[in-house]
């Protein structure tokens, strides 16, 4: 995060700062997710819930919060609130992809297990078959094109995954599917629109948080 925030042009100051409150929102979300119970394995919808309201309810509230008022204080800065919801919503992104992919598939000795099922990896070919689809036609320059396609396949893609797969499937077609799913944002004419940058952090959020509960409901 020092890194990150020197790179971005901040102050050394603000890069330390950002540094320290990341650490600590780090040491307090291990110690909260052991204080929960939490299962490493998500496969109850408690889990899932006790992680969601642990990242996108407390710990990322209060890191973006901190944040703010830490280079407030350092460079009077006050431009710095409404970029503090931005990077709430795509730390909760990050978190809510990563915490249960790399998780759901740790076993104690062995380390990770990165093999996906034949399913899945079916699944994750219809879902770039679609993506070229959309490219080669330029689908993205018509909005309410893009918005149905780009965005109902990708959820549609995610609840199919969901109702046939276990974590350890599901967190990686999660996973794998946002990483096109971002590219192709970023490759759209309209990037640069925060509307459509902040939606597409919220799709991402309902559709994995959703995939993840539905898998949970499922196995249990």
């Amino acid at each position: 995060q020092f890194l990150l925030s020197v790179s971005l042009g901040n102050s050394l100051a603000v890069a330390a700062s950002f540094g320290v409150i990341n650490m600590l929102g780090g040491a307090a979300g291990g110690w909260l997710f052991w204080k929960w119970r939490i299962s490493p394995r998500f496969s109850n919808p408690g889990d899932i819930l006790r992680l969601l309201a642990l990242s996108g309810l407390l710990l990322q509230p209060l890191g973006a919060v901190s944040r703010v008022f830490a280079q407030m204080a350092l460079e009077g800065s006050e431009s710095v609130f409404h970029l503090s919801f931005y990077a709430w919503a795509g730390n909760v992104m990050g978190q809510i992809l990563l915490v249960p992919a790399i998780l759901a598939r740790y076993r104690p000795g062995h380390g990770l297990n990165l093999g996906i099922s034949r399913e899945t990896a079916g699944i994750l070919a219809v879902y770039l078959i679609g993506i070229g689809i959309f490219n080669h036609l330029d689908l993205g320059r018509v909005d309410q094109i893009y918005w149905i396609s780009i965005f109902g396949w990708f959820f549609l893609i995610l609840i199919w995954n969901s109702m046939r797969s276990d974590p350890t499937n599901t967190t990686a077609l999660n996973l794998a599917t946002t990483m096109v799913f971002l590219w192709v944002i970023v490759e759209s004419p309209d990037f640069s629109t925060q509307s459509r940058v902040l939606y597409a952090d919220m799709m991402i959020f309902g559709g994995v948080s959703t995939s993840l509960i539905i898998t949970a409901l499922i196995n249990q």
